[in-house]
């Protein structure tokens, strides 16, 4: 399924200014190209119910006489796309693709760099695509994952880790593996956007708090219970698919 988010410039730039001045010293004054962070934690979460002050202890949902305490979330990023304005003359580069590889969606209000060590050639860019999927399908991908992520179950998106608690019963460990996940989001740049001297950021901000709200969002499912196939399955499943498409409102408000 492809998300495509449509961003004004302003709506750029106001993203570029809201990095610079929190990840100031990050990155060398003369480095080149574009920084996607991402975080997992965000203060402005709508959900009802509520939210853990404490960030180092994950992303904590209360609702309905349940809690539900998101510790780790993993997910498989096949590939990183940014894609060269073709109708600019100063555009004389290749695409870049970066993928696979496995990524800890932070969940302490930090920030994790998704363009890690990589050097983005100056020029006019006008789309930037992720990837999420399991890595099955591709026997490339499949035998990168066994080699460098051998505990990785080659069928999964998207892997949570947290506890799960029942009015004052003790918590329950839970690790809840989503298969289905596959999502193409794409994040249009108009104007295309210039890479040149200096560091360009991007944060994307992925909510997980609601992963785990029933279909009437008046509760929380117990991950420990949810089958394959089943309603809740495919409820969490949209869950995560409206954390992703939330980043355009964030953007467009």
């Amino acid at each position: 399924m492809k998300r495509l988010f449509r961003i004004l410039i302003i709506s750029v730039i106001a993203v570029f200014v809201f990095v610079s001045c929190n990840l100031s010293g990050s990155e060398s004054a003369d480095s080149n190209g574009i920084s996607l962070y991402v975080t997992g934690n965000t203060e402005d979460s709508s959900t009802a119910g509520s939210r853990n002050a404490n960030a180092s202890q994950g992303v904590t949902t209360e609702l309905g006489g349940s809690k539900i305490v998101v510790t780790k979330v993993e997910m498989v990023i096949l590939e990183l796309k940014l894609d060269v304005d073709s109708d600019n003359p100063d555009s004389e580069v290749e695409d870049l693709e970066v993928g696979p590889f496995l990524f800890d969606l932070p969940l302490d209000g930090s920030v994790a760099k998704l363009f890690d060590g990589i050097f983005v050639p100056e020029a006019y860019y006008d789309e930037l695509e992720i990837e999420v999927d399991a890595p099955e399908g591709d026997d490339e991908h499949v035998a990168f994952f066994e080699a460098t992520y051998p505990d990785w179950p080659i069928d999964a998106s998207i892997r949570v880790t947290g506890t799960y608690q029942s009015g004052d019963a003790d918590p329950i460990d839970f690790v809840y593996v989503q298969e289905d996940f596959n999502d193409d989001f794409e994040i249009e740049f108009e104007p295309a956007l210039q890479i040149s001297d200096g560091e360009t950021s991007i944060v994307l901000a992925i909510d997980v708090s609601a992963w785990f709200l029933n279909e009437t969002a008046d509760g929380l499912y117990d991950p420990n219970d949810i089958t394959p196939d089943s309603d809740a399955a495919s409820q969490v499943e949209d869950n995560i698919e409206n954390s992703f498409e939330a980043f355009e409102d964030s953007l467009e408000s």
